[in-house]
């Protein structure tokens, strides 16, 4: 993992750490960002994934399949971002303060 996503991903925890005062709109924002940082990871993991099928080395592949897992998992922490965003957004629209 790169250095710039580390610090990254370190920043992010310790920001929602304080989640507890948080308003709408800061949740929001909160997921909105790690989003980004999911896209980032997600394109950091295609890479590897083209970098080790085209390696004719077999422990490369079994490589692949762990990294194609965990882009898997970064697939889905993408679609509850999406929806928790949607319905975060939609529910002020209904619920409002």
């Amino acid at each position: 993992m790169s250095k710039t996503i580390n610090a990254y991903r370190i920043k992010k925890i310790e920001s929602l750490g304080k989640m507890t005062a948080m308003s709408q709109e800061e949740i929001v924002s909160a997921v909105k960002t790690v989003a980004q940082g999911l896209e980032a990871l997600r394109a950091e993991h295609g890479g590897l994934l083209h970098a080790l099928h085209e390696a004719p080395d077999p422990i490369a592949s079994e490589r692949a399949g762990l990294v194609q897992q965990s882009a898997d998992m970064i697939e889905l922490g993408l679609g509850e971002a999406q929806v928790s965003v949607y319905y975060l957004i939609k529910g002020k629209k209904y619920f409002p303060k």
